[in-house]
């Protein structure tokens, strides 16, 4: 495994399945990485396409490797002093030889909100996404933020929406490349809102019967079941939707 992987670099130590030590693999330099020596062996696609068809513990046991994989590519030299580090402990940290320092890899928080107001709930969209498209909104905590705080922020920069009160409903890990998905659903002061045309090219409003009308028809398309943003409409809604993107 060492040969194929080139190095201790690209091998991350995933723990023990049924007495046997499990690795990750990094394999780099091929556009497609099942021409090279794992040739034969099955085909490589993108973890967003397929986390849906895969149990949830083998999409988990991907996602950390990934995850994984992204901080170590970019954290390949000391923050403390610049000089190249090395993996430590199976892969899971980086040590500095010439300062001793460590580094363990961050997960960056992120709040993803359902605004709400009476029986209707805001979706966004940004200007690239195909047509139908919305989502959730969603932004980075900033440093001394709460996550009610950063609601709150998110929302008015985005939308021009004042957070009335701020109720939590989950989180998810999203390795794309390195956050955790805070979902949150914001009743807000009223259903107005004014898209930023930075983040977001517009704001929509829908009652249930509107947003189940439009996605049955395919003019709406909602996010994935992948994406906590779905679960978030599907909780305030109340149930499965049809369409996704």
């Amino acid at each position: 495994m060492g040969e194929l992987a080139g190095g201790n670099e690209r091998l991350l130590f995933l723990g023990l399945w049924q007495e046997t030590a499990v690795f990750a693999v990094d394999i780099e330099g091929s556009n497609d990485p099942a021409q090279g020596p794992l040739q034969g062996l099955g085909e490589f696609k993108d973890l967003r396409q397929i986390a849906l068809q895969l149990p949830d513990t083998d999409a988990a046991i991907l996602a950390t490797g990934k995850a994984m994989f992204e901080w170590r590519r970019k954290h390949q030299f000391c923050a403390a002093c610049g000089q190249p580090s090395v993996t430590r402990d199976g892969g899971w940290k980086r040590q500095c030889p010439s300062c001793q320092a460590e580094h363990f890899p961050h997960t960056d928080p992120v709040v993803i909100m359902l605004a709400v107001h009476g029986d209707r709930c805001m979706l966004g969209r940004q200007e690239a996404w195909p047509k139908g498209m919305f989502s959730a909104l969603a932004g980075f905590l900033e440093p001394g933020e709460s996550i009610e705080e950063a609601c709150a922020r998110e929302l008015s920069e985005e939308a021009g929406l004042r957070t009335i009160s701020v109720r939590y409903h989950s989180t998810q890990p999203w390795t794309y490349p390195s956050s955790l998905m805070i979902g949150l659903i914001a009743e807000v002061e009223d259903d107005e809102g004014t898209p930023d045309q930075t983040e977001l090219s517009e704001v929509r409003w829908f009652t249930r019967a509107e947003m189940k009308a439009l996605a049955e028809a395919g003019t709406l398309l909602l996010p994935s079941g992948v994406s906590i943003s779905r679960s978030l409409v599907e909780h305030w809604y109340g149930g499965p939707l049809p369409g996704h993107w």
